[in-house]
């Protein structure tokens, strides 16, 4: 929707955090030590009181833009990062989560060739206390069910036309991306692991994310497809749990 990109697009990345000092600098790391090199980086930080700040000043030579501050929850300041943000396309990297290191080098291929506004790829989702890990492909499909926002790229100019909507505490990114492509553009999926994601954290509340998710669900798509997903995937995870399977 921007015209055709350029051989090499500036990929926006955005890292936000709170307290964040056990695995943020494995985080920043995975990002400034990319094989592809024209990556714009912001860390929005929400007031940290640990030692956090200290982790971001010991790379902030490597970090375009950063900023410490209050915010009103994680998707106002993913919403802060978004309205800074310069790049061609953008990208949100949690401050547990890294990337693979040819990452980027993959997307900004995928960009070119393609020329989709929003593309996906896949994610290794990993247990903290097992170490087991599943892969978890980010096809389109029903409205991208199994795509998590750390495999997102989606073009800057579109992507400030869908901020997060901060109604939401726990599915806010879901939401996104269900409107985004309801809303008809242009999709690519590269069948490569490109992030990795630690399972828990600020979305481990299922009841709560499910209740969110109908909701959008419901508004975005309507009560019949919000009841379907709301049921299989209620099922589904107690059925996991049971059999205690990683999903």
């Amino acid at each position: 929707m921007s015209g055709k990109p350029e051989k090499k697009p500036r990929i926006t990345v955005i890292t936000v955090v709170y307290n964040g000092e056990k695995h943020l600098e494995e985080t920043i790391r995975s990002v400034i030590n990319q094989t592809y090199v024209n990556v714009e980086y912001i860390i929005i930080d929400g007031g940290s009181t640990d030692g956090t700040l200290d982790i971001i000043k010991r790379y902030e030579e490597k970090i375009d833009y950063w900023v410490s501050e209050p915010d009103k929850g994680i998707y106002d300041a993913m919403n802060k990062g978004l309205a800074c943000a310069t790049g061609d396309y953008v990208a949100f990297m949690n401050a547990d989560d890294w990337y693979e290191p040819d990452a980027l080098e993959a997307v900004a291929d995928a960009i070119v060739k393609t020329e989709a506004d929003f593309i996906t790829a896949n994610i290794r989702i990993i247990d903290e206390e097992t170490k087991e890990s599943v892969i978890r492909y980010s096809t389109f499909d029903e409205y991208g069910k199994n795509i998590h926002h750390q495999t997102c790229f989606i073009n800057l100019s579109l992507h400030k036309q869908f901020p997060f909507n901060t109604q939401y505490q726990l599915a806010a990114d879901r939401d996104l991306i269900v409107r985004v492509i309801k809303s008809g553009v242009a999709t690519h999926f590269i069948d490569k692991v490109v992030a990795n994601f630690r399972e828990g954290g600020k979305g481990s509340n299922m009841l709560k994310y499910q209740i969110e998710l109908f909701d959008s669900n419901a508004k975005n798509v309507g009560i019949l497809f919000a009841l379907k997903r709301f049921a299989l995937n209620m099922t589904g995870r107690t059925l996991l749990n049971l059999l205690k399977i990683k999903r």
